[in-house]
């Protein structure tokens, strides 16, 4: 049985509510221009993470050259 979140759950846990734990990204010393921060929201479904990460390299990783969303 897959379970969705509402959009009004997904916009009510970040609009009302603090993030219940966040992570700080640092790149490691090969790659030390990546930062961000990650966001983690309690819903009744599950855990919304939410990042925001900048400095991420363009190379020819498992992704290729592109930036992705993964669910």
């Amino acid at each position: 049985m897959e379970f969705q979140i509402s959009p009004f759950e997904l916009l009510r846990a970040i609009a009302n509510d603090k993030p219940g734990a966040v992570a700080n990204i640092r790149g490691s010393g090969a790659y030390p221009t990546i930062r961000g921060m990650v966001y983690f929201y309690q819903t009744l479904l599950g855990v919304v993470v939410i990042a925001s990460v900048s400095g991420l390299p363009a190379g020819r990783g498992r992704c290729g050259n592109k930036r992705n969303a993964h669910t």
